[in-house]
């Protein structure tokens, strides 16, 4: 068994766990501190420096993602035949002279106490936004939001099948760890 340190830079929470790669299961249970409010790159990297001690015996590469520009979005890259394209941040399209991310992520629901039917509605419009951009085949929610698809993506009516990532808010931790060993 290869277990590698996963780590996971989200808009609402920093988590991490170590890896069974082989399987890409957790092996065990994942340690999460949320995300400053105003997340400079020093109070990030003292998260990512705590999640690292929380493991002390795992050894070796450390797998970390992170958003880049943005902190959270509903969609945040974009594949091609299966491969990363890079510098495809699209937390940032613009709605109404917003980025996305200010309106249709995790975070700006908690932030604004949306109800699910509201939030459903601003998903909604950045998907369509986004398939009018880009037209993609597929769309992969993961992140925090992930695991409350149950809530409002029903109501999220658009022409392009959106599911969520089968690890559900573990998705980003398997992927750095999986990355990290060279798998």
């Amino acid at each position: 068994m290869t277990v590698t340190l996963g780590i996971d830079i989200g808009g609402t929470g920093i988590k991490g766990a170590p890896v069974d790669v082989e399987l890409g299961d957790l092996v065990a249970d994942r340690f999460r501190i949320d995300t400053p409010k105003k997340s400079k790159p020093h109070e990030v990297g003292k998260i990512v420096e705590k999640i690292v001690k929380h493991f002390p015996d795992v050894g070796g590469p450390i797998g970390v993602t992170f958003p880049g520009v943005v902190i959270s979005g509903v969609v945040c890259a974009l594949f091609s035949n299966g491969v990363l394209v890079p510098n495809t941040e699209l937390g940032h399209i613009e709605i109404d002279g917003k980025d996305a991310e200010l309106l249709a992520s995790g975070s700006a629901r908690d932030n604004e106490r949306l109800p699910w039917k509201d939030y459903a509605k601003r998903v909604q419009r950045y998907l369509r936004r986004l398939d009018a951009l880009v037209w993609p085949d597929l769309v992969i929610l993961g992140g925090g939001v992930s695991k409350e698809a149950e809530k409002f993506l029903a109501d999220v009516k658009v022409r392009v099948p959106v599911v969520t990532a089968e690890l559900l808010n573990n998705a980003g931790i398997v992927g750095a760890a999986t990355l990290a060993a060279g798998r």
